[in-house]
């Protein structure tokens, strides 16, 4: 198999993803057989597993149940011969909304003619939208199911969830600040919500690219002091961005997309890629680190040097290396004895842990 058949295989194996999300996964995968050159098409394809494998930790990462969505190998004409009857069953389907449209705009429908409702008993419209300008900054926090506004951060003991099915999403702390500034577009209507919580925020998106050459986008600010005591983010498709944060504890899940980081400063910092890219620029003052990457590439540095982390490591298929060395194949420890832990999952991408002395 070339790498055109392969790709073209992949792309069709992903059809029941939305087509911007399989657009990104195929963009992907065309940059990655470009980084490893025409030589290397072989060794690239075994790295990556078979379209079938590949396709079904994507469709199962976007939360689809990769043995109904995965076409079944048969007859080409049976298939054929059932997605045409299935064409037929929709075309009909079309029509008849059509219709019954067409009668409920004339009032024919039921025989009657259709009165509209008194102005007074019309919905109010809403005083702003996700694309609107921000509040007045209050001691309340902003009450818009579209999420624009200021949010204060009491105490030093604040939790920051944040959940995106897709879209990008950008994290990152100003000192000018004194309560959380949220800014949104592009979201799909009736999909996005900012919950107060006793102990600090949940943010979540549950909507998805649903206008061609849209990307919903999300922006999250954080005063520099927000006393953050953890902050998880769980991106479905897309990419995150983060500036340079500070908390406790960070946690950081992309299933298909890329991460971009600062410098994280937390006790525990844990980053769990399935497929995409990952490129931390320095974790600082962590006592336990733990990076997955299972397809795609991870690139992070840590401070102090190498020898001041236990190491633990596995690397399937693909290639990791630490302190610009090589680590073999399989499960690798070093420094065990000491206090601060690093654990790296590499699959079947590439690792790279470097150190800043």
């Amino acid at each position: 198999m070339r790498r055109r058949e392969y790709l073209n295989r992949l792309e069709a194996l992903l059809a029941a993803l939305p087509e911007q999300e399989r657009q990104d996964a195929m963009n992907y995968y065309e940059d990655y057989f470009d980084a490893a050159g025409l030589d290397k098409e072989q060794q690239t394809m075994e790295e990556l597993g078979s379209p079938e494998q590949v396709a079904q930790k994507i469709l199962e990462g976007a939360g689809l149940n990769a043995a109904v969505a995965l076409p079944a190998a048969g007859n080409p004409d049976r298939r054929l011969f059932f997605g045409v009857i299935f064409g037929v069953v929709v075309l009909a389907l079309l029509l008849l909304v059509v219709a019954l449209g067409a009668g409920l705009v004339t009032g024919q429908s039921s025989g009657k003619s259709i009165t509209p409702p008194a102005a007074g008993s019309l919905p109010a419209e809403p005083s702003g939208t996700a694309e609107g300008p921000l509040p007045t900054a209050s001691s309340e926090p902003a009450a818009s199911e579209e999420g624009n506004g200021l949010y204060p951060m009491q105490g030093q003991k604040n939790t920051l969830s944040m959940e995106v099915q897709e879209g990008t999403l950008i994290v990152e702390q100003d000192p000018s600040l004194t309560q959380m500034e949220v800014r949104t577009e592009d979201l799909q209507p009736g999909r996005f919500t900012v919950e107060q919580k006793t102990d600090g925020y949940a943010i979540r998106y549950t909507g998805s690219n649903h206008e061609e050459g849209k990307n919903p986008r999300i922006e999250v600010t954080l005063p520099a002091d927000a006393g953050l005591e953890t902050l998880d983010i769980q991106m479905a498709v897309g990419r995150v961005t983060l500036g340079d944060l500070q908390a406790e504890d960070i946690s950081v899940e992309v299933q298909t997309g890329t991460l971009k980081a600062g410098v994280l400063t937390a006790s525990e910092v844990t980053v769990d890629n399935l497929l995409g890219q990952v490129d931390i620029d320095r974790i600082a003052g962590a006592e336990g680190v733990e990076l997955s990457c299972e397809v795609g590439t991870l690139q992070a540095e840590l401070e102090g040097g190498a020898s001041q982390y236990a190491v633990d490591s596995t690397c399937n298929t693909g290639a990791l290396q630490i302190d610009g060395q090589p680590v073999p194949v399989g499960s690798y420890q070093k420094n065990g004895d000491q206090p601060r832990k690093i654990q790296v999952e590499i699959g079947t991408g590439k690792g790279e842990i470097t150190f800043q002395s």
